[in-house]
């Protein structure tokens, strides 16, 4: 099993970096907003599985499930909020 919980944990150093890397070449803003959802879904996660698979069923995994929620609902409200802001901050330059 800790060949199976180092495999993932591999995987999510693999996502955030490829998210990093994503977030430095992009342009656009509204493109560099997915590169950061992508991270926190991405390692999120995997985390989480290599945590379980390492402990079992634990009061620290279901912490750690409840965190990668709010990570993954958070996430998607403030990258909502922030596409949103920077929609409203080019309609306001472009007039």
């Amino acid at each position: 099993m800790n060949l199976a919980a180092d495999v993932l944990l591999a995987v999510a150093v693999a996502a955030v970096w490829l998210g990093c890397l994503g977030f430095a070449r992009l342009h656009d803003s509204f493109d560099r907003l997915h590169c950061v959802g992508f991270v926190g879904i991405g390692a999120g996660l995997p985390i989480l599985l290599a945590a379980w698979l390492s402990q079992g069923s634990s009061a620290s995994i279901a912490k750690l499930a409840f965190l990668v929620a709010c990570i993954l609902f958070n996430g998607a409200a403030l990258n909502h909020a922030t596409g949103r802001a920077l929609h409203i901050r080019r309609q306001d330059e472009a007039e």
